[in-house]
């Protein structure tokens, strides 16, 4: 399901808006805790993080704990489904089922009346300690029964579905469950305008193409998952296969230089993936814990594409073997004013692709990253705690005919927080360092057309990022605000680069990190309860980003979202508008402009029956416009895509409870896919 949900109610910072009673809490909360200030019913900070219960309304609007989070309707919060990530006042939420990491996808099987709890970590520590924000859903115990339960969704406007199945069964400590699914989409009407000019010494090409876009792709799925429970002990074992294919991506039209000639291309790609992850949590006494997992995957992708424009044609085929393993262990000591973690993590990645057509060539990487870290939080008052988180970071590579590369990195996070009058303030100041896979590693050429090729880059530095921030959040009767003052610099991020091979007469397309990029942003966001059964939010955001490498780009925008939320019986109504917003992609340089964005969704919910429609941007189709100026090359470019406006989804889930009542468990599938094939569109 696409959806986007506006700015909405920084409920996990918000305590009052969380208080407000447009239905029956289901779930009120009146145990009194250490460290905790009760500011509602369903809402308290213990600690690092805010515990929320969502009252029956929340619920009962819901299908899945996606679902819930949208209810929330938090203030500053973006969630994305296609791009699976959420956000909080441009700071990106890790999500955890039961405190195991997952994605949105995952959490769409989690029933509403199943959820007992979500804690958000605005200051993570501990097993979250790697996280900028966490949101953790804590799902109900029970004893014995079980549920099978079925949703879909289908689009109309352009063929797309999702749908799925699941059976649990719960014994005393044991849970067994499994889920399976598929996803599909079919398109065929998306249509692309490209101007684009090369600009060689002794020539410039001027070259207009006209396409359309047909698409086939499909994912299947399923899991096995046994989990034993003990209290605060459980250990989780589980086995997922995923299949992912495009059998079909044609591209049909004509381009223009001193001749009309028409082109034609075709991209195919296929992944079967299974997974096998082990996941264990030990108490070690009242006041300690130990977290560990084991992660192992392998992925057998192929990659085929062929492009003709007479008399030029162009074929890459790849296929290639991915095998990758995680090791992870988290140490956890609590104490009354203060805490302490320790982790250390594992992860290692071996590539093996054979490219053939008109790259000739075998690829060979292995990547290994060890990291060590330890943390200390300190509370020296009722309103301030002090965070800071010290570590290591070992990174090795080789690629089959390159030197070995090694490099050891300081990470560093601190954060302080401080309670104030109608609301918190918080510092963080984070140092970390990324790295990079075979998709961009790699000495593979591809062929675009008869002017272009993609190159891969075996020759890049460490990437390094410092970002810091300012974080208020208040409330002043009905109105509750949010707002952020970020920066971040990073040193050697990688970007697109450009050179001309004045020999072959082509633009060599690849990758470079001498650079540098600057980001700034602000956010203001606000919520107000207009009812008890309504509320209004929005937010206005500015933000400027500077990428300075082999050219330097930079772009300011200003854009801001609308919405309502109205929940009356079994009905639930959400409108909302997002602003257009013009965006510089760090990575490509390419600035891209989005007209402005609306829609509503209605639902309704009775028992185990929910039925939701949504419909986007129905009155005028969406154009999206992207633009790139360099010196030897430049391109203006206007996209009409079928799956972004003028559409509807309609979805219904229906579950059968048998036995007593059941724990819902998550499904925990995760589609990405382990591969190093390069991006080429």
């Amino acid at each position: 399901m696409k959806t986007i949900v506006l700015s909405c109610g920084l409920l996990m910072f918000f305590s009052p808006i969380f208080a407000q009673n447009i239905g029956k809490d289901t779930i009120v909360s009146s145990k009194v805790l250490q460290d905790v200030v009760v500011s509602a019913s369903n809402i308290s900070r213990i600690g690092d993080h805010l515990v929320i219960y969502p009252n029956s309304q929340q619920r009962k609007h819901a299908v899945s704990g996606f679902g819930v989070l949208e209810n929330l309707n938090i203030p500053g919060l973006m969630i994305d489904s296609k791009s699976k990530q959420v956000d909080v006042m441009g700071l990106h939420a890790t999500l955890y089922l039961n405190g195991q990491e997952c994605d949105i996808k995952e959490i769409q099987m989690l029933r509403p009346r199943d959820i007992e709890k979500i804690e958000y970590y605005d200051s993570p520590s501990g097993k979250y300690a790697k996280d900028k924000l966490a949101i953790n859903f804590v799902s109900k115990q029970y004893r014995y029964g079980g549920y099978v339960q079925v949703d879909g969704q289908q689009t109309l406007g352009y063929a797309h579905g999702d749908y799925n199945v699941a059976a649990n069964y719960v014994k005393g400590r044991s849970t067994y469950t499994l889920f399976a699914g598929e996803n599909y989409e079919h398109v065929n009407n998306t249509e692309t305008w490209n101007h684009e000019q090369y600009l060689f010494p002794q020539s410039e090409i001027d070259r207009i193409t006209y396409d359309k876009i047909s698409s086939r792709n499909h994912q299947e799925y399923m899991q096995f998952r046994y989990q034993d429970q003990k209290g605060q002990r459980y250990w989780v074992g589980k086995f997922t296969l995923v299949n992912i294919a495009t059998p079909r991506n044609i591209s049909t039209g004509y381009a223009q230089e001193n001749n009309l000639t028409d082109f034609f291309s075709n991209m195919q790609k296929k992944s079967l993936s299974p997974k096998i992850d082990l996941n264990a949590n030990l108490p070690l006494g009242n006041n300690q814990s130990l977290t560990l997992g084991v992660h192992g995957k392998y992925s057998a992708n192929s990659y085929n594409r062929l492009y003709q424009e007479s008399p030029y044609e162009a074929r890459t085929d790849e296929d290639e073997k991915a095998i990758s393993f995680q090791l992870s262990a988290i140490y956890n000591y609590f104490a009354k004013k203060h805490s302490m973690t320790i982790e250390a993590y594992h992860y290692h990645d071996i590539w093996d692709a054979d490219y053939s057509g008109n790259c000739d060539l075998w690829q060979h990487l292995w990547k290994g990253e060890t990291l060590a870290f330890f943390s200390y939080n300190f509370k020296p008052t009722k309103k301030l705690s002090l965070k800071t988180r010290i570590g290591l970071d070992w990174l090795l590579y080789r690629l089959h005919g390159d030197s070995r590369f090694s490099q050891l990195s300081p990470r560093l996070n601190t954060t302080a927080q401080y309670q104030i009058k109608n609301g918190m303030l918080m510092w963080s100041l984070n140092l970390a360092n990324s790295n990079h896979g075979m998709d961009v590693i790699n000495r593979a050429m591809i062929n675009i057309n008869s002017h272009m090729a993609q190159l891969g880059s075996s020759d890049l530095k460490k990437s390094h990022d410092l970002n810091t921030y300012l974080y208020y959040i208040g409330r002043f009767g009905k109105l509750n605000v949010s707002a952020i003052g970020q920066f971040r610099y990073n040193f050697h991020p990688v970007t697109d680069s450009y050179y001309l091979d004045e020999s072959n007469e082509k633009v060599i397309k690849t990758y470079s990190n001498d650079g540098n990029s600057q980001y700034y942003s602000a956010i203001l966001a606000l919520q107000y309860k207009l009812a008890k059964f309504a509320s209004l939010s929005g937010d206005i955001r500015y933000n400027h980003g500077r990428v300075k490498n082999c050219w330097e780009k930079f772009n300011n925008n200003l854009t801001g979202n609308l919405g309502v939320n109205m929940f009356v019986g079994d009905f639930a109504i959400k409108p909302y508008l997002h602003f257009g917003k013009k965006t510089l992609n760090e990575s490509t340089m390419v600035v891209s402009k989005t007209p402005v964005d609306y829609g509503m969704s209605c639902s309704y919910s009775k028992g185990n029956l929910y039925v939701e429609m949504q419909v986007v941007s129905p009155f005028k189709k969406q154009e999206k416009h992207y633009w790139l100026d360099l010196p030897i090359y430049s391109y203006t470019k206007s996209i009409k895509d079928q799956t972004a406006s003028q559409y509807a989804n309609i979805k219904i889930a229906y579950s059968l409870d048998f036995g007593w009542k059941t724990k819902k468990v998550e499904k925990d599938i995760s589609k990405s896919i382990n591969s190093s094939l390069l991006r080429v569109e």
